[in-house]
């Protein structure tokens, strides 16, 4: 009889494959969070209070790189270049483009099984499937730790984005202080246009 596949994902790796799934949902879910947090500040410039304009717009793009670019050009128009709000803005526009090409990575390398440790299997980057300058920078660190840093990153910064919003509406007195970042590290050199690569980008 013909080998079939099975649908049971009990067997040896099913705990591995949990837990790095997990790690990659709360990846995923973070640069969901850190964008729309960017699309209140796109409010802000474009259409205050008009969250319905503001959304038709923000989605007239399908790329979220495209929504990021969109922020930095209305932002520099809405808020002046020298100021001080739009300096924080680009801060922010390029720290979450270095984060989403580390999200792109965890949603597109495969992660393959190794050692036994610990009642877990250690997982690496697939050198087979993966560009070599991506294994060897994953390989810098724990996988689990690289996803961590990163998720915790995209949280952090759409916190921070979000707090501009509060200082907008009047909530804070002033403008929140940069947060400390463990992955991304953009700094103040050149102003960088979002990359329009993919729709998933």
């Amino acid at each position: 009889m013909a080998i079939k596949p099975s649908r049971d994902l009990s067997g040896p790796f099913a705990a591995t494959i949990a837990e790095h799934s997990a790690q990659i949902g709360q990846v995923i879910w973070g640069a969901n969070f850190l964008q729309s947090c960017l699309l209140h500040i796109f409010e802000k410039c474009v259409c205050p209070g008009n969250r319905t304009l503001a959304l038709a717009m923000w989605h007239s793009h399908g790329s979220d790189a495209t929504q990021r670019a969109m922020l930095m050009a209305v932002a520099k128009l809405h808020y002046g270049e020298n100021s001080e709000v739009f300096t924080n803005i680009v801060w922010i526009l390029n720290n979450a483009n270095q984060l989403v090409e580390l999200r792109n990575q965890a949603t597109h390398t495969l992660i393959t099984m190794g050692e036994y440790q610990g009642g877990t299997y250690t997982v690496s980057p697939d050198r087979n499937s993966t560009r070599p300058a991506i294994v060897e920078k994953l390989l810098q660190k724990p996988i689990e730790t690289w996803w961590e840093d990163v998720s915790i990153d995209f949280y952090v910064l759409g916190m921070y984005a979000s707090f501009h919003v509060e200082f907008f509406n009047g909530v804070q007195p002033e403008m929140p202080s940069r947060p400390d970042l463990k992955v991304a590290s953009w700094k103040p050199k050149t102003l960088t246009q979002p990359k329009n690569s993919s729709p998933n980008s």
